[in-house]
């Protein structure tokens, strides 16, 4: 009889422990905006040189490394990353994009193709499907990683120095 008595009580258990994780509260349809990305490519090879003429400072004398253009219309826009510095002139630089919520995670990649002088890259990405609120822009790079806030309601434009 404690051998029924037993069994009893573990198929109870199972069974209580099956509903507690079967029941499942009507959760409402996210109406979160999906959001896409593209790497638009990058720049040419720019030497030494053409990156002296055409590289950006502000007042406290940091450089322009990152510059975004969005139009809240249409909810799409532009990242660009300014001057990545790789030492392979035959490099081929990307992009890649992660969204979690209101952060923005952009990793600059790159396939090394066995050039040997340094290289300066601009790479260019384009968004869509952004609401004019504040994002959290958390950027990866082989030289550095780095983080801003844009709010896209107040500046759908702007320029980052580091």
């Amino acid at each position: 009889m404690n051998k029924k008595i037993y069994i009893g009580v573990i198929l109870s258990l199972i069974s209580l422990i099956w509903v507690f994780f079967s029941c499942k509260k009507d959760e409402p349809e996210s109406t979160e905006t999906k959001i896409d990305w593209e790497c638009l490519g990058c720049s040419e090879c720019k030497t030494k040189a053409e990156y002296n003429k055409e590289v950006e400072y502000n007042d406290d004398n940091e450089e322009l490394i990152m510059s975004y253009d969005f139009d809240m219309n249409k909810g799409e826009g532009f990242i660009i990353r300014k001057n990545l510095n790789l030492m392979d002139c035959d490099a081929d630089p990307y992009s890649e994009v992660y969204v979690y919520g209101d952060t923005i995670s952009i990793y600059f990649q790159y396939d090394l193709n066995g050039g040997k002088c340094m290289c300066f890259f601009d790479i260019t990405t384009k968004i869509k499907g952004l609401k004019p609120q504040i994002y959290h822009i958390d950027v990866h790079d082989q030289q550095m990683e780095y983080d801003f806030a844009i709010d896209l309601a107040k500046s759908p434009r702007g320029k980052f120095y580091w």
